[in-house]
């Protein structure tokens, strides 16, 4: 599955894909995007996903790992994002995602 910025998905995926039960994914969650790494929602790196696995498996997997409502640190989202994209027990094997977001935790001072 391919890697763009959340803001290009918008004009790529066709009306009939979004019908059809397609989502992009912003692979660091748009609450942490501004606050914690200066980001436009827009410009946070996505991939298109069937909305069930999107809804079901990684948000869910995402908001039991960061439960909304406090803050984290990079370090604590970073150490999450591994547990879930990568290929652990509660993983999604999804190396690929995690090199594409790890240089926004890497110029916060984040250890791997």
């Amino acid at each position: 599955r391919e890697i763009r910025p959340y803001k290009e998905w918008g004009t790529l995926i066709p009306r009939g894909w979004k019908k059809a039960g397609l989502e992009a994914h912003h692979l660091i969650e748009e609450r942490f995007a501004k606050r914690v790494f200066g980001l436009k929602s827009g410009n946070v790196p996505a991939v298109v996903l069937d909305r069930t696995f999107h809804q079901q498996e990684v948000t869910a997997r995402l908001f039991r790992a960061l439960p909304p409502g406090r803050n984290y640190t990079a370090q604590e989202i970073w150490n999450a994002y591994r547990r879930i994209y990568g290929a652990g027990p509660e993983g999604l094997n999804r190396p690929d995602w995690l090199e594409a977001i790890w240089p926004y935790f890497a110029r916060l001072g984040v250890k791997r």
